[in-house]
């Protein structure tokens, strides 16, 4: 069932899981916001110290797996209420 916004200021619980193979990278964006809050941050959580953040800009992360199995992350952001809605 959706997520129910209506008593939060700010959240960052939008949270998208990512596996990447082994030795692979790519370029992820994060779940856009609910009507009526605007993104303040964009968050790249690794799931592995063999994984590296390439870049992380305008609501994308890039990440690298360098380790030899597959490897999870996530992708979020942080969404706050817009003032006067």
């Amino acid at each position: 069932r959706p997520r129910d916004w209506s008593s939060d200021v700010c959240s960052s619980d939008l949270q998208q899981p990512v596996t990447l193979p082994a030795g692979s990278g790519s370029y992820f964006p994060a779940p856009t916001c609910p009507t009526g809050y605007t993104s303040t941050a964009t968050n790249c959580e690794l799931g592995s110290y063999d994984m590296h953040i390439v870049a992380m800009r305008n609501g994308n992360c890039a990440v690298q797996n360098s380790s030899g199995t597959s490897a999870t992350f996530w992708v979020s952001r942080t969404c706050c209420r817009v003032p006067g809605r």
